[in-house]
């Protein structure tokens, strides 16, 4: 999922653009509330709902059947709004439906249900450059710093220029130019410092890196399935059964505080519903030596291990690590 500081973006640049006389406050927290409503199928997992199941995250409160109720709700309480009804049911519909949609396009977890009750498959679009956020004190860490510049360059700069060209053709329409010329170097700065920042975002990228690195998560990422069979890079190649070391985050699997059998990734943990990466950007690790789990990056010196064929190794891995020594590790 996106952070639930960027979710509210798209209210927010619809407010901008049609201004209060459309979009009296009120109705602005109404639209704010649709575009985080449905992460509230989160608390699904408290009562022990599978992840995977349609009443599970990112199921049917991600679909578009639900953002049409929640605006029909909104819409049936029009008398607080002060506005059109039309107005009510679009903004608060594009609000919630926004939010699968932005999900849709995350690097991570299961995809969104957005035709259920029809279908319960989980759809992504084909085009993914938003990283999922962290959650918890994960989120305080160079991965959640690292998902806020993205989110800056992904979310909150389109949204923002949206909202401004809409500004100014509205201004332009109720012909109030002079307050269009007074606007300008506030929009001109704050659009500058979104660029930069997210400008940095981009820049920095997203792997975990250490000087002592024997291989790179980006040589591991290059990997690809090919007629029944996984293609990786040479220098991948040539280490299968040798000891590696690299940088990275661990992913437990289980709730204990030492960990033998973990995901190893390139990534932060983002939530704890939510694969770090995908086959080509996770490590199955073994250690008979158990590791404190730690949100602080670790390098790891074990025996690399490659699955030449779907089935090699654990399901949903191209690589494995045995005979593992751990340490605390800063990326470069």
């Amino acid at each position: 999922m996106a952070s639930v500081f960027s979710h509210p973006t798209i209210p927010l640049a619809l407010g901008l653009a049609l201004g209060e006389k459309r979009i009296p406050r009120p109705l602005l927290i109404a639209g704010i509330v649709s575009s985080i409503a449905a992460d509230f199928d989160s608390f699904g997992f408290a009562v022990g709902i599978p992840y995977a199941s349609q009443w599970g995250h990112r199921g049917f409160t991600h679909s578009i059947f639900f953002a049409v109720t929640l605006a029909a709700l909104w819409t049936w309480r029009n008398a607080e709004f002060k506005t059109d009804r039309w107005i009510v049911f679009a903004y608060t519909f594009i609000s919630a439906i926004s939010h699968p949609l932005i999900d849709a396009m995350t690097d991570g977890g299961l995809g969104v249900a957005l035709f259920w009750p029809f279908s319960d498959a989980r759809h992504f679009f084909p085009w993914r450059p938003i990283p999922v956020s962290p959650i918890g004190g994960s989120f305080f860490s160079p991965r959640g710093l690292h998902v806020i510049r993205a989110e800056l360059s992904d979310i909150w700069l389109p949204a923002f220029l949206l909202g401004s060209l809409g500004y100014g053709v509205r201004q332009v329409l109720e012909r109030d130019r002079e307050e269009v010329r007074k606007r300008i170097p506030f929009f001109a700065i704050f659009l500058g410092v979104l660029f930069l920042i997210g400008s940095m975002g981009l820049q920095k990228g997203n792997y975990a890196e250490g000087k002592s690195d024997t291989l790179t998560w980006k040589q591991l990422a290059a990997a690809k399935p090919d007629a029944g069979k996984i293609r990786f890079d040479k220098a991948v190649d040539a280490l299968d059964g040798h000891h590696i070391k690299i940088t990275g985050y661990m992913f437990p699997l289980d709730g204990s505080e030492d960990q033998k059998h973990f995901l190893f990734s390139a990534y932060s943990p983002s939530c704890p519903y939510c694969l770090p990466g995908g086959p080509a950007e996770m490590i199955d690790v073994d250690t008979s030596a158990p590791v404190a789990f730690t949100y602080k990056p670790l390098t790891l010196d074990g025996r690399l291990h490659l699955a030449k064929k779907p089935g090699d190794l654990a399901e949903g891995v191209y690589y494995g690590l045995s005979d593992v020594h751990a340490a605390s590790a800063e990326p470069k």
